[in-house]
């Protein structure tokens, strides 16, 4: 079920405000299958509160952590970006929902589109067919490849601001990044694509953590097994990612 927090934890308790996208939130898996559940769970003294949601992108991740992450006064945050896909949503006014719209102007960070429009701005078969939807997000995703520079620096930007607003708390900020299931056999293009925009980030003064690697070898050792129905990882899948997270948090802590 849903675990309540107060605004505050206790003095003894570390507790992390964790931000991502469906993988985060948890679809095609319980409550208790999350990444979030199973780095509380793995961690001695810690809450871990999820503030995933479906279909987010990093700047969309960065202003849920400004309006609602910091009211909890987390001891950490965790940013945990699924790569290409997180990126490439920046820009958009839309995906699954309407959304804020970032981009750069005078080497600055711009957001437009606030507040957002409620009026629903797709097709009807995009709020009732699953398949056309993921295709069409799919496509469009595709079509930001050729822009991979221009992505990445926006990111960077967003990264930096996070990075600002949690040293203005005296809060460690880590950054996680991820692949998709899907992208462990992708094509040689798409790899390129993830490994630019990881060093990319190695190049900033953050605590980066890249489990591209660590994920890809554990898809080719264990298979569809780790795969969702969907291809969101499974529940094994986020329990791993969990614990590579934890030894990069706590080295020191044991499940």
């Amino acid at each position: 079920g849903e675990k309540n927090y107060s605004l505050k934890p206790e003095k003894s308790i570390q507790r992390i405000a964790f931000l991502g996208d469906s993988t985060t939130f948890g679809d095609e898996v319980n409550d208790n299958e999350t990444v979030p559940f199973y780095l509380e769970g793995q961690m001695k003294k810690s809450e871990v509160l999820n503030f995933g949601v479906h279909s987010y992108g990093l700047g969309q991740m960065y202003l849920r952590l400004k309006d609602e992450g910091f009211s909890y006064s987390p001891n950490h945050v965790v940013v945990m970006l699924l790569i290409p896909w997180d990126i490439y949503r920046d820009i958009k006014s839309y995906s699954a929902h309407n959304k804020p719209v970032f981009s750069i102007k005078n080497e600055e960070l711009q957001i437009k589109n606030i507040p957002v429009p409620l009026k629903y701005q797709r097709s009807w078969l995009h709020g009732n067919s699953y398949l056309y939807a993921w295709l069409y997000g799919l496509l469009s995703n595709q079509r930001q490849t050729g822009k991979v520079g221009e992505t990445v620096q926006l990111s960077k930007l967003i990264i930096k601001e996070i990075q600002k607003e949690c040293k203005a708390r005296k809060i460690p900020f880590t950054l996680v990044t991820i692949i998709a299931a899907a992208s462990v056999n992708s094509d040689e293009k798409q790899r390129e694509v993830i490994r630019f925009i990881n060093n990319a980030y190695r190049e900033m003064n953050i605590d980066l953590l890249d489990l591209s690697g660590d994920l890809a070898a554990f898809f080719s050792k264990r298979g569809r097994a780790v795969v969702a129905e969907k291809g969101h990882w499974s529940a094994e899948g986020n329990s791993f990612i969990a614990g590579k997270i934890r030894e990069h948090l706590s080295p020191q802590s044991s499940p």
